[in-house]
């Protein structure tokens, strides 16, 4: 009986359930921000491959060569960038009314 009027004086919300979900702002999905990060990183690698290709003098092996050798240049960036930690910093604020 005490507790039911305790309980019925006090308000009380049960906050183990409270979440916050993150997305980003400039992208519609995670996976399209880390995509793009990735697509930034390899660029540079893109535009050397496209310089070696252009050399004169390069025979079909050659070719064949360059564009292996930047193949695992570029998958290794990639996975440089996927595993590398990615940091974020926030300010939340919440306010809760407890009447």
């Amino acid at each position: 009986m005490v507790k039911q009027q305790v309980a019925a004086q006090i308000k009380v919300c049960d906050l183990s359930r409270f979440a916050v979900s993150v997305h980003p702002s400039d992208h519609t999905s995670w996976q399209s921000a880390a995509d793009h990060i990735t697509g930034e990183a390899v660029k540079p690698l893109r535009e050397e491959l496209k310089r070696a290709l252009k050399r004169p003098g390069n025979t079909p092996d050659d070719i064949d060569a360059i564009n292996d050798e930047f193949q695992m240049k570029i998958e290794k960036k990639q996975a440089d960038v996927t595993h590398a930690p990615m940091e974020f910093h926030m300010d939340l604020k919440t306010t809760y009314n407890f009447l």
